[in-house]
């Protein structure tokens, strides 16, 4: 027995961390490496003494409370929860810090206890420095625009303030409810499959989801996240980019490309179109010139002449939309072309339709082509009618409006300044977000199929953008729509509209050099002109134009020049042929839009233009017109 204390005693001394022996509570016994700690130099400065007497002031009433509940002596079998951290107070007033092991000892039929002091002063230190430099980056996050949350098992340990003003939620609202509180449903799969991924160490990129707002809205957030140790325990660190305004960006940039593609689409085939109406209502025309009035076939050819007539609204309406049919612009009236319109977009109406016209006590000065303005309240006034199939209210309203900052934020375009705003209410059936996104592409509609042709909206479209202005629709199914419509004013005093005279075409007996690379609108112009009583020289193109004109230069009075044609186009065969005959009268015709024309240097200001496709009557006015000219 005595060797087995000799070795216990040796063991006791020389233990690298303090070491007491209590009984009844008070010390009994200690090592070298005690005194040392407690800054002793004799044995007898300890012995005897209670833990109460090596506690802090700060620290008392918790020893006593342990000590009175005997806690302080009661030692567990798990040898894990014998141990506690503890502060005590050395001789000289210094406060340490040490982790307290417990453990029974049994001696002479008696139980006593053994206390092991870990100096863990430093440590603490370390850990109070650390604790620290955590709520300095938790006050930094704070600032953060970002939203920046840290969870643990899914639980919110800590939220900044950009919640509340990304989401709604004050950061104490979210701290200890799960983060799934706050995520669109659809996500959680995804989102727990990466955190296992990231506590498995597994590489986790950015991904992308949407995150629920108190008021129920969703927002598309960039999420970046990483594992760290939070308040001494593994957690994860979540960053939140909100990016809901730059997809509203992109989303309205990939609209506009894809109606600007779709508007490139329609100005090509509108050329194809033009040409193919161009002779049928043509040599319609020729047809009904030369039937007699009292021919049972007049009939058959009105049809023909009014599907073609049809025909070639439908592709003006294409132009419209693309953005590329000619446009004169002249300062007018807002109010006043609205107001001429009232009784006409009345009979456009059906009985149970309730009509107002609200329009504001100022002039609202437009540079604007008043025919187009016309076309687009015309639709308007249909769209809002078909919208109301069993009765309601149509109320169109102007006012100025000012484009800001603000707007051209919210909207993703615009351009600051002065504008008038009609405003287009109806109280109709309303209309779908899907139905939304799509009612201003050519050829979309909701109507049955032969009851329209998709393209009243697209029009409208077209028109507004090719007067430098913007329109938005609000609308909400079975509660009605409003379009808003946005125009720049103009500083200028608007003109009178007048109404121009019908002007009868007159017959001639001049030689016209025809270039066109059509063979059919070639053969309608040469007919037409040779049944008014014109010679007529045609040509395929721009080459054998300038050949029969170098042949016959004398005896050509006027040229007719298609402007795009393969080789040679009209305006390079138009200045070959004035190095000939300088006075030489010429008209350009074409099929192709306004943005292809002027490519080819044909101004419709500068030189005389015929869009293709026209009547005869039209034809042959405006040749005569010109042939008159000096």
């Amino acid at each position: 027995m005595n060797n087995g204390m000799d070795e216990f005693r040796l063991l006791f001394d020389n233990l690298p961390d303090a070491a007491f022996i209590l009984d009844d509570g008070r010390f009994v016994d200690c090592n070298q490496t005690a005194l040392s700690i407690m800054g002793c130099t004799d044995k007898d400065q300890i012995l005897g003494k209670k833990p109460l007497d090596l506690s802090p002031e700060k620290q008392r009433d918790g020893t006593l409370s342990r000590l009175k509940s005997r806690e302080f002596f009661k030692i567990s079998g798990d040898l894990r929860r014998n141990k506690f951290p503890w502060v005590h107070r050395k001789l000289d007033g210094e406060e340490i810090a040490v982790e307290v092991h417990l453990a029974n000892l049994h001696s002479n039929g008696k139980t006593i206890v053994c206390a092991l002091w870990k100096d863990i002063t430093e440590l603490s230190k370390v850990e109070k420095a650390l604790l620290e430099k955590e709520e300095q980056y938790e006050r930094l996050i704070s600032c953060l625009p970002e939203i920046v949350l840290v969870h643990r098992n899914e639980i919110i340990l800590f939220a900044n303030h950009a919640t509340e003003s990304i989401l709604g939620y004050p950061p104490e609202e979210m701290v200890n409810t799960s983060i799934f509180d706050y995520i669109d449903n659809s996500y959680k799969t995804l989102i727990q499959g990466n955190i296992q991924k990231r506590i498995d160490d597994e590489e986790v990129g950015d991904y992308e989801i949407k995150m629920v707002t108190k008021t129920g809205d969703l927002l598309a957030v960039i999420v970046k996240a990483q594992k760290i140790i939070y308040k001494g325990e593994p957690a994860h660190l979540v960053v939140l980019f909100d990016i809901t305004e730059r997809k509203k960006t992109e989303e309205q940039f990939r609209h506009s490309q894809k109606m600007e593609s779709i508007g490139l689409l329609a100005g090509g085939v509108a050329h194809d179109f033009n040409n193919i109406i161009t002779a049928i209502m043509g040599f319609g025309n020729l047809l009904h010139m030369k039937l007699p009035a009292n021919n049972p076939l007049n009939t058959y050819v009105d049809h023909i002449l009014s599907a073609s007539e049809k025909a070639a609204q439908l592709t003006q309406s294409l132009l419209a939309f693309s953005r590329k049919q000619p446009i004169n612009l002249q300062p007018v009236s807002l109010n006043k072309v609205i107001k001429g319109l009232e009784k006409l977009l009345s009979r456009l109406l059906t009985e149970d339709i309730e009509f107002r016209i609200t329009l504001i006590d100022q002039d609202l000065v437009l540079m604007a082509d008043t025919i187009q303005i016309e076309q687009v309240m015309m639709n308007m006034a249909a769209n809002a009618r078909d919208a109301m199939p069993h009765g309601g209210t149509l109320i169109i309203k102007t006012e100025p409006f000012d484009i800001d900052s603000e707007f051209c934020r919210t909207h993703g375009y615009g351009i600051e300044g002065a504008y008038a705003l009609i405003s287009v209410t109806d109280t109709g059936i309303g209309m779908n977000k899907q139905t939304k996104e799509r009612i201003f592409e050519p050829f979309f509609t909701t109507k049955d199929v032969g009851k329209g042709t998709g393209l009243g909206l697209s029009t409208v479209y077209g028109i507004i953008k090719q007067h430098n202005g913007y329109i938005t629709v609000k609308s909400i199914q079975d509660s009605g729509t409003t379009f808003k419509i946005y125009l720049p004013l103009s500083e200028s005093k608007p003109i009178q509209i007048k109404k121009s005279k019908q002007v009868f075409s007159k017959k001639g007996t001049e030689t016209i050099l025809i270039a066109e690379d059509n063979p059919d609108v070639r053969l309608l112009n040469k007919t037409i002109l040779k049944e008014a009583g014109y010679r007529v020289i045609e040509a395929k193109d721009g080459k054998e134009a300038v050949e029969h004109f170098v042949e016959f230069t004398e005896s050509i009075d006027m040229v007719i020049l298609d402007v795009v044609m393969p080789g040679k186009n009209g305006k390079e065969t138009y200045q070959e042929i004035r190095r000939l005959k300088n006075d030489i009268k010429v008209l350009f015709t074409s099929g192709y839009t306004s943005d292809v024309i002027l490519t080819k240097g044909v101004h419709d200001k500068q030189y005389e233009l015929l869009m293709k496709p026209t009547s005869s009557e039209i034809f042959l006015q405006k040749v005569r017109e010109i042939l008159d000219r000096r």
